[in-house]
């Protein structure tokens, strides 16, 4: 048996002191007695006792030298002993289970120590874990053949490292890191293999539960593109929905939105076709039906979790409808934009124990990005909406601007109220401020003729106490007040809901009332009824404009009748103080106006050539009755008073803006196309059109008229002076017209008579 080297060295260090101790024994001893001892009989007598005295100093200090290294040994071992009562002390509190393999011969390996931690760790104790086939048995069998071979390697590489799961004493599964080490102690011993046991189960369901998260966010973010991508709320509700199901595993949700009477309405539920019921009475205030996680969630603002709701005494009469569709446990997520919680998402899962900590966050990381989805929806369905609402204001505006006509304009007005206010129906009542009565001007979306009959009187009928208090009113159940309102048999028939109106009022004065009729119940916030009383503030403009429009209307009519009959009155007057010429400018008027008629002016124009027809002579009245009346020829210098009256007329019509453009005639009808009329010798078409026409027109009926000096000429030479004159007093064009429509009265004329 080979010595370990530390004995083999301590052996040849009590041998080299012995061998210095003798050598110095040989050397040195005869000296030394000789010095101690002088005589030589003496001498001889301590010789015989030298050699014991070398026996006995040898032995003595092999026996201290021996004392002094078993000593050394001694405390070595105590201090090796505490060291393996400290190791083992450690051993039994080390969450690592340490153990020793024996390498057989051939190849097998079988386990000869396990620290006794191994009950803590695995529940079994070290005599139970002192066998390969135990190990066996205890891992997973999924892991066991990747086991086995990972754990071989050792023996190829001399180290290996591997995780499996493993089956504690209780059943439980763990998961277990195993480290072997293989080492040689000596060339003559068998190999050893020392390993550890860890548990990492903690560890690697953290990863697991990292790695099913980072997964699930992962999947969250790419199919959540398309949900911060909707504009529109219906379908961002619906995509929430799926996402919840289908990406993070949900059996059901729901998303509902927080209403300001205190109800929950479902905009969504996935899966589309899941037979558990989609319009659930669920409320968000306190009362009874706000006690459950989705009320909870939206008032408190943070989720609500029920992890086994079959256990929940506050739901009873849901739990056979819960058990009939599988469904277990429940959560409830708000939906929280600024501060504000304007809905939930809440979800069901048939499993219980499905909403742990990892899910939970999931879930509410859904439900920040759907409420952040949910809420740009809004916001740009709110700004398509404000600008759907001003163009319908514009539209509303333009009707007003561009028409006069009020059963237009609130056919327009009221295709607008219908769309922007997503109703059903709408009517507008007119108010007669004599009879104090609402009558129905205008309606759209009834399928009966209920407008058509509906005749109130202020203070009758939701529409006539909307006029009489002038203030909105709201009904939200029609068949509980259908007796409130008039022809109570169509209304029902019609299957209207509810009702709103609001009182049509412009400059303080109420013109009428705008109702409104929605067959299905439907939840109208604030910014709706704003808005309706916007567009009946619009309505009340347009009846306004109109009534002052029709007023107006009626008093230039009026207006204009009185001018008409004043500047006839002039005619008249003209025609009895030239008694020669009675009749004469009511002739030529009309004549006048069937030329111009003819030769295109347009019926604006020839209201002004009437008026400067019946006027041609208003400037006579500047002449005095002298030279107006004289019944002889007139002298040069009566002639040219005479001439003047032209521009007599001018002067006196001037100052009257509304006859202006009447003026031509009076102040041109002297004129002629060769230049040599007054007052001014215009030439040709410098002669305004109306005073061309005239001249024609005025000579005619002097020459068909009879004279003091001369009797009326016939119609063919009358008609031949003209022609005859044509190109040099009368325009020639003027001329031909004229003789067109002398020829059309007279064969008239002829068929008549």
């Amino acid at each position: 048996m080979k010595l370990p080297v530390r004995f083999q060295k301590e052996a040849l260090r009590i041998s080299g002191l012995y061998l210095l101790f003798a050598g110095l024994w040989i050397l040195f001893s005869d000296r030394l007695l000789e010095w101690l001892v002088p005589d030589p009989d003496r001498l001889a007598l301590f010789q015989t006792y030298k050699g014991w005295g070398f026996v006995l100093v040898t032995a003595l200090l092999l026996y201290l030298t021996l004392r002094m290294r078993l000593e050394t040994l001694e405390s070595e071992r105590e201090a090796r002993l505490e060291t393996a009562q400290r190791l083992e002390s450690y051993l039994s509190v080390s969450p690592v289970v340490n153990f020793v393999l024996r390498v057989e011969q051939d190849g097998r390996v079988s386990p000869v120590w396990v620290s006794e931690n191994v009950h803590a760790l695995l529940g079994f104790t070290a005599e139970e874990a002192l066998s390969y086939d135990w190990w066996l048995r205890h891992v997973h069998p999924e892991d066991r053949q990747k086991a086995i071979e990972q754990s071989n390697r050792v023996l190829e590489t001399g180290c290996a490292d591997l995780t499996y799961r493993f089956f504690h004493k209780d059943g439980s599964l763990l998961w277990i890191r195993q480290q072997l080490r293989l080492i040689h102690r000596s060339e003559h011993s068998l190999p050893e293999i020392i390993g550890t046991w860890s548990n990492i189960t903690e560890r690697v369901e953290d990863q697991q539960r990292i790695r099913r998260q980072f997964e699930m966010l992962s999947a969250l973010t790419d199919q959540a593109r398309a949900l911060a991508e909707s504009l529109e709320i219906q379908n961002a509700a619906q995509e929430t929905v799926r996402l919840a199901c289908e990406v993070l595993g949900a059996r059901l949700a729901w998303l509902g939105r927080a209403e300001p009477d205190g109800n929950i309405t479902v905009l969504t539920v996935y899966p589309p076709d899941h037979p558990y019921p989609h319009q659930i009475g669920v409320r968000w205030d306190d009362s009874p039906y706000g006690n459950g996680p989705t009320g909870r969630a939206i008032r408190t603002k943070t989720a609500q979790v029920i992890p086994d709701l079959l256990s929940q005494p506050a739901i009873p009469e849901w739990r056979e409808l819960l058990i009939r569709h599988e469904l277990y446990t429940n959560a409830a997520f708000p939906l929280t934009s600024r501060g504000r919680v304007f809905g939930a998402l809440t979800v069901y899962s048939d499993q219980t124990g499905f909403f742990d900590e990892e899910r939970l966050h999931t879930f509410q990381t859904l439900a920040y990005l759907a409420a952040a989805a949910l809420e740009n929806a809004r916001l740009f369905e709110q700004t398509h909406q404000r600008l759907e609402q001003i163009s319908a204001l514009r539209e509303i505006d333009q009707a007003i601007s561009n028409s006069l006509d009020l059963a237009l304009t609130l056919r327009v007005a009221l295709k607008q109220v219908t769309t922007q206010l997503k109703v059903d129906a709408a009517n507008v009542l007119l108010l007669d401020p004599r009879t104090q009565q609402l009558e129905s001007l205008a309606s759209l979306g009834f399928a009966s003729s209920l407008p058509d009959r509906v005749k109130l009187r202020v203070g009758e009928a939701p529409a006539g106490h909307a006029a009489k208090e002038r203030r909105p009113i709201f009904i939200a159940d029609i068949q509980k007040e259908i007796h409130a309102f008039p022809c109570a048999d169509l209304l029902q028939s019609e299957g209207f809901n509810r009702y709103a109106a609001v009182p049509l009022i412009a400059k303080g004065q109420v013109k009428g009332v705008l109702e409104v009729f929605l067959r299905q119940p439907r939840s109208l916030d604030r910014e709706w009824f704003d808005f309706f009383q916007t567009l009946a503030g619009q309505i009340a403009i347009a009846v306004d404009n109109a009534t002052l429009f029709q007023e107006l209307q009626r008093s230039n009519t009026d207006l204009i009748l009185a001018y008409d009959e004043t500047i006839e009155g002039w005619s008249r007057a003209l025609d009895l103080r030239d008694r020669e010429t009675e009749g004469h400018s009511r002739r030529v008027t009309e004549l006048t106006l069937k030329i111009a008629r003819a030769m295109g002016m347009s019926e604006e124009q020839l209201v002004h050539v009437r008026r400067g027809a019946l006027l041609h002579d208003i400037g006579k009245m500047g002449v005095p009755d002298a030279i107006l009346l004289k019944p002889g020829a007139l002298t040069d210098e009566e002639w040219r008073i005479m001439r003047q009256h032209p521009t007599l007329a001018f002067q006196m019509l001037l100052p009257i803006q509304y006859l202006r453009p009447a003026l031509d005639i009076p102040y041109c009808h002297h004129e002629k196309w060769d230049g040599t009329g007054y007052p001014r010798g215009l030439k040709g078409e410098q002669i305004p059109l109306a005073a061309r026409i005239f001249a024609v027109v005025d000579v005619w009926d002097a020459l068909r008229s009879d004279r003091p000096y001369r009797p009326a000429w016939s119609v063919e030479r009358t008609l031949a002076f003209i022609q005859e004159h044509a190109g040099t007093h009368f325009d020639p064009r003027v001329v031909e017209v004229f003789l067109q429509v002398i020829r059309e009265e007279q064969e008239r004329s002829s068929s008549n008579g």
